[in-house]
């Protein structure tokens, strides 16, 4: 009989954390306020003086950064995806998703509550 997998199946979480990046304060501020007030996010971080080092277009780039923090819930991702799209001012906008798996239960509630 084969061994089985120590592989866990990946389980949907109900809610998630969104990265961006931005080279202006004022740019990230400004889609932060639109994702509040489209119930897209229920909270969002600007977290300023980040370093950035990365290749874009072949060159070797090191630029400041704010780095924008958007907590939501996996049915508001994918317009909380699009809305970062059609409002950043990258031409490829750093947007990656993590799910959160654990936290404090009211909190995630004020989240789901926040996002409807």
């Amino acid at each position: 009989m084969p061994e089985r997998s120590k592989i866990k199946a990946f389980q949907k979480t109900r809610y998630v954390i969104l990265f961006s990046t931005f080279s202006k304060r004022k740019d990230a501020e400004k889609v932060a306020e639109g994702l509040i007030a489209k119930r897209l996010a229920a909270c969002c971080n600007l977290i300023p003086g980040l370093t950035s080092l990365f290749t874009w277009k072949g060159k070797k780039e090191r630029c400041s950064e704010t780095l924008l923090m958007i907590k939501t819930t996996s049915h508001r991702l994918q317009s909380a995806c699009r809305f970062l799209q059609a409002h950043h001012p990258y031409e490829i906008p750093e947007i990656v998703a993590m799910p959160i798996i654990a936290g404090e239960v009211g909190y995630l509630k004020w989240i789901e509550s926040s996002c409807r």
